[in-house]
């Protein structure tokens, strides 16, 4: 503990240093008032969160935040190429539209307390006049707590561009181009999107900024993009319902009842919606047998659609992959699900051991590794070709070009301009990252072999793959430490999985001699398939996840009586299916038994 003395020294020179360096009077009261000032306004934020000072003081916070657009003075002099929308609200349906919201930042999500409500405003556009009804859009309060607020409009009587509905979302809610950039991706992949597109928005003569449009989903225009041959009547949209009080207590619930999904095309002409065919989704995603899921779920899931969702989802190391952000779209002329993605935007890089699932069933679907590689075929073959990630980034930086001056002049967007770019260039990396993870995800092979050599006539040995691709066995040599004791050695596959050799099991190959003497036999192009496999596990939060697990092929090395005698070494040639690398399994070879 410090004595007395050394305080006082202390002080003593703070004293003898304010007074030296300050000795005009004036200079040095001014400096007090400041530190006074500034103790002051330090205790008085104190005393309050990050949120309430926000909320209180958002203006002048406002201002400092963005001082640095002075310097971004160039794009108001370039005329924007973006749509412009006006919108005009009476200011008491405005007040009255403010009034319904739950207090900013008392709650993340907007609560069934607080009703959302609809008022009437006129939509002009391109000298046209619409009726409206307009009402916030979004569950999380950054939707609607700024000055710059997401919107839904429908329109009452003349369709706007052949739409009933549209959405009008602050872009930096989808990190500016993510969700665009997502559907670039997604038609790349041959999978169905929304459409949008960006526009500049007015309020009452009040300039609002740039906002992303969305077309709604309770749109014709959207399902026959699907499905060319579709009509309303014929093909039913959902969606899961935002339930996540009762989702919390089982977070599979919502598979079991029919309540938790919205049907987003009622049946024309009846108050009775059908909800015949998401029922018997639901009911196979319960049954508890596997054996049967993976028999009938083709029946009712595109499956080729579903591996290119979920390939976008882990290209794209989507956060927002659970089937709350997807719609499930049936396709009645084929007579089955298929999916739509939505709200995808990237997060954390994807992990190599685990892949989460918040549907529950997606998971089960990639727990059968016959299914898992289909989907890995999907995702190397997307992945393998260079030119789409050249492609993917050029396209994005197109968005960004054609954009950002509009985003620049937008005073009223959260961000400054600074901090917008910044996001813009963290976006873009990320999307790199992912990429390339996911790439070398692709490379990651496992492999052991267990071979028995105990018999003279059949030597059985395992491999066993602990990776994320499956391997082809593509070459075999057999050396014997003398001539071997018959001519003929066969390759045989387990085709029956019950490690035991018999007649069901499917021949691959006839071992060949490649020396005189015979002590080495060898076969190329075997083609033996080892899958990969990944097996679900449920975490601390109940949720399903995926987790790569062992996958063991058996094949029997067939000869006659005393053929097999005197195995000297076993050599292997394994091939990474997904990247066609060449893999050594030299150091991982185990043999039992000896002859």
């Amino acid at each position: 503990m410090p004595s007395n003395k050394t305080t006082n020294n202390f002080f003593h020179h703070i004293y003898y240093f304010f007074f030296r360096s300050f000795k005009n009077r004036k200079i040095r009261i001014s400096i007090l008032i400041l530190i006074l000032l500034a103790g002051g306004l330090f205790f008085y934020f104190k005393q309050m969160t990050r949120m309430e000072i926000y909320v209180k003081y958002h203006t002048p916070i406002n201002f400092v935040k963005k001082a640095s657009n002075i310097f971004y003075f160039w794009p108001y002099f370039i005329p924007s190429k973006l749509p412009a929308y006006d919108l005009e609200i009476n200011r008491q349906d405005l007040k009255k539209l403010l009034a319904s919201r739950p207090p900013v930042y008392q709650g993340v999500d907007w609560t069934p307390t607080y009703k959302k409500i609809s008022v009437p405003a006129i939509f002009k556009y391109e000298g046209k006049s619409y009726e409206v009804e307009i009402k916030f859009r979004g569950l999380n309060d950054t939707h609607w707590r700024d000055p710059k607020k997401s919107y839904s409009l429908e329109f009452k009587k003349n369709l706007f561009l052949g739409q009933k509905a549209i959405q009008l979302v602050i872009p930096d809610d989808k990190e500016y181009y993510a969700e665009p950039f997502s559907y670039y991706l997604a038609k790349k992949l041959g999978l169905a999107t929304n459409s949008y597109k960006f526009i500049n928005l007015k309020i009452n003569g009040k300039n609002q900024g740039v906002y992303l449009e969305i077309q709604d989903w309770d749109n014709l225009s959207l399902m026959e993009e699907i499905d060319k041959t579709s009509k309303k009547d014929q093909s039913d949209l959902y969606t899961l319902l935002n339930l996540e009080k009762f989702s919390a207590l089982n977070p599979n619930l919502e598979f079991n009842y029919l309540g938790f999904w919205k049907k987003y095309n009622p049946e024309s002409g009846s108050n009775i919606d059908n909800f015949t065919n998401l029922k018997k989704f639901l009911d196979l995603v319960n049954n508890p047998s596997d054996e049967y899921f993976f028999q009938h779920i083709g029946d009712i899931i595109d499956l080729d659609n579903f591996y290119r969702w979920n390939t976008l989802n882990l290209i794209y190391s989507n956060r927002h992959a659970g089937l709350g952000n997807t719609k499930l779209f049936f396709n009645s002329p084929l007579g089955k699900f298929q999916f739509i993605t939505w709200d995808a935007y990237p997060g954390y890089l994807p992990d190599l051991g685990l892949e989460l699932d918040e549907g529950g069933f997606i998971s089960r679907i990639l727990s059968n590794p016959i299914f898992l590689r289909q989907r890995n075929k999907i995702l190397a073959n997307y992945l393998n070709n260079d030119d789409n990630l050249i492609d993917d980034l050029n396209y994005f930086d197109k968005l960004y070009q054609e954009t950002k001056n509009d985003f620049y002049r937008d005073y009223s967007k959260i961000d400054s301009n600074f901090k917008y770019d910044q996001r813009i260039k963290i976006l873009r990396n990320k999307i790199i990252d992912g990429y390339s993870a996911v790439k070398n995800f692709l490379r990651v092979t496992n492999i052991f072999i267990e071979a028995d050599l105990s018999d003279k006539s059949l030597a059985p040995f395992k491999i066993i793959n602990i990776g994320f691709s499956p391997v082809i066995l593509d070459e075999l040599a057999v050396e014997f430490d003398k001539t071997a004791g018959g001519d003929k050695i066969y390759l045989y596959e387990d085709s029956n999985k019950d490690d035991i050799f018999d007649h069901n099991d499917l021949l691959l190959t006839e071992l060949n001699k490649t020396e005189p003497a015979g002590e080495i036999f060898k076969a190329k192009n075997i083609n033996g398939l080892i899958f990969s496999r990944k097996e679900i596990f449920t975490d601390q939060n109940g949720k399903s996840q995926l987790r790569i697990a062992p996958y063991a092929s058996t094949f029997f090395l067939k000869s006659g009586p005393g053929g097999l005698k005197g195995i000297k070494d076993m050599k292997f040639v394994l091939i990474n299916e997904l990247t066609k690398e060449k893999i050594s399994a030299k150091d991982n070879v185990r043999f039992i038994g000896s002859y």
